[in-house]
């Protein structure tokens, strides 16, 4: 539905889904976005807990909270609490070591950061993460996995059109630039969402309903 959304909302047009999500609404990319904005923004707490575990990396909810609350008590950030997780008391070994490893990848792509240009800066985030293979490995037992890989090849996709549309314009696009234009985006949804629009569902939802226009 990406295509058709983008479209919509640049000639102005409200639009609805039925039977499906907003595409920025999906779960792997809300994720890869948390991993963007907590890269550009180590303060960015509520980012930071969304991917703390994403993919998978054997941390327990009781790990998480046990985190969360050294934060809070010592006034730190999340991020802050991620660099000094060897002080905090009860974790496993194992929980700090993929803390650890968290932090890395971060600190490995904010260095790289200057360098990349908005899709250069999302393909390494699957890459670097681990995000991408983890769905390429569950391909082979979750059907759904297939799906969401091609969610995040439309997000690549999604932003190279966005940054070659700049392009002509003049405007270099990188990754915070292209966070602002979709925070826009995910306002714009709430407003259209409340109003009376354009109802975009499969052919198969359409048939019987008597659509006056299909």
């Amino acid at each position: 539905s990406r295509s058709f959304e983008e479209s919509l909302r640049r000639a102005g047009l409200p639009y609805r889904i039925v039977g499906a999500m907003r595409f920025y609404e999906r779960k792997e990319i809300k994720d890869a976005l948390c991993y963007a904005r907590a890269l550009l923004n180590p303060a960015d707490s509520t980012s930071l807990s969304r991917i703390l575990n994403v993919p998978a990396r054997g941390i327990g909810k009781t790990s998480i909270e046990r985190i969360e609350s050294f934060a809070a008590a010592s006034g730190s950030t999340l991020y802050e609490a991620f660099q000094k997780v060897d002080a905090i008391p009860n974790l496993t070994p194992g929980c700090r070591r993929s803390v650890g490893e968290l932090v890395a990848i971060l600190e490995k792509l904010r260095e790289e950061l200057p360098s990349l240009s908005a899709s250069g800066a999302i393909a390494r985030i699957l890459d670097a993460s681990g995000y991408w293979a983890a769905l390429e490995v569950e391909t082979e037992t979750d059907p759904e996995a297939v799906g969401r890989l091609n969610n995040l090849q439309e997000l690549l996709n999604a932003v190279k059109e966005y940054e070659g549309a700049k392009g002509r314009e003049g405007q270099q696009i990188d990754l915070g630039t292209y966070l602002e234009a979709v925070s826009l985006q995910s306002d714009l949804d709430t407003k259209e969402a409340k109003e009376a629009g354009i109802t975009l569902m499969t052919v198969h939802l359409a048939k019987g309903l008597e659509y006056p226009v299909v």
